[in-house]
């Protein structure tokens, strides 16, 4: 006990002294005041606890990687996450992993940061399960460096953020995409088409767009009411997924009013054999609520051409031929030529 009344830590160290045969004459004892070493390993051991149960509270993951950018050791996730994280990437690189930076420049630039000794934040990356699932990351990383300025490593926080990007993939998806048939909406044709247009003009390529009205809906809808004239409006979507090809799109603009983009065409034969395959599949009777109802389809079609070498007008074309069909006794189709506009 200090003679102010704080407590020290005192470290003894004793010597034997000998005489000339060898005999223990005295002890020599040394009294050291190592207080302020001990409590610097106090406030060492107290601040390593906080970080540890820091770690232990929050949701994020630690992380430190060495020299040589290897990752060595994880904390801060329950065990058998731990242990998962162990098996995948401890002892490699993140590049030499599945994980995946998001965003422009990848692990390109992730690399030239992490070499140039530089921290950053919230870096968002994503990987693959074993069980197949996606898992996306947010990562926050600072380089470490001892007393001496060398670099030894990097240490960082990861945070799931899974359910977040989920939740922001679902508001795209709703705000791009018809919510009875799931099909691309207004919004979502015009960038298709868009997209569609400019690959036609770098390669010279051809598509078509066919515009769908359903012929006798309206009744089917007052028969049947409001629920029975969506499902027949899901049951059509279906038909349609059935007889288009995969590189084609189907998109709903409301009502009972959908557009087809018929994708890399040669000549006008193909896309009249989908036109006569669409009114067959909508043509065949539905039977909902134990009624049997039918609908047929007039269809517009406007193939990509010097003439209708926008959206707008490609969609104005295939309107102006779809309502030519319904003028010509509906249930067929008609391709929008020059003469189409005079009737």
């Amino acid at each position: 006990m200090h003679k102010n009344g704080r407590a020290i830590w005192v470290g003894l160290s004793s010597t034997v002294k000998r005489g000339p045969t060898g005999e223990p004459e005295y002890d020599i004892t040394v009294f050291e005041d190592i207080t302020a070493r001990k409590e610097t390993e106090q406030a060492l051991q107290e601040s390593e606890a906080r970080f540890r149960s820091l770690i232990e509270l929050t949701s994020d993951g630690y992380w430190e990687q060495d020299a040589e950018l290897r990752f060595s050791h994880f904390a801060g996730q329950d065990e058998e996450s731990l242990k998962s994280l162990r098996n995948r990437f401890l002892g490699k690189r993140n590049w030499e992993t599945n994980i995946i930076v998001e965003g422009e420049g990848g692990w390109d630039k992730m690399k030239a940061v992490m070499e140039a000794r530089q921290p950053f934040r919230d870096v968002i990356t994503s990987t693959i399960l074993p069980d197949g699932s996606q898992r996306f990351t947010s990562i926050s990383g600072e380089p470490i460096f001892d007393g001496d300025g060398r670099f030894t490593g990097y240490r960082g926080l990861s945070r799931d953020i899974t359910e977040q990007k989920q939740a922001e993939a679902r508001i795209r998806h709703l705000a791009t995409h018809d919510r009875l048939t799931n099909l691309p909406n207004r919004e979502m044709l015009s960038q298709l088409m868009n997209n569609a247009i400019q690959t036609s003009r770098r390669y010279n390529r051809r598509f078509a767009v066919l515009f769908i009205d359903l012929d006798g809906f309206k009744q089917v809808n007052d028969i049947l009411g409001h629920k029975g004239g969506d499902e027949l409006l899901v049951e059509v979507t279906e038909r349609l997924k059935k007889i288009l090809r995969a590189s084609d799109v189907i998109a709903r603009l409301g009502g009972d009013e959908f557009v087809v983009l018929v994708q890399e065409i040669q000549e006008e034969n193909q896309v009249a054999i989908i036109a006569n395959n669409i009114l067959g599949a909508v043509k065949n009777p539905f039977l909902f609520m134990g009624q049997e109802c039918g609908v047929t389809a007039s269809i517009g079609i406007c193939i990509y051409s010097s003439e209708s070498q926008d959206e707008l007008t490609m969609m104005k074309h295939a309107d102006i031929a779809m309502y030519l069909a319904k003028e010509r006794g509906k249930n067929n189709y008609q391709f929008y030529v020059e003469t189409t506009r005079n009737g």
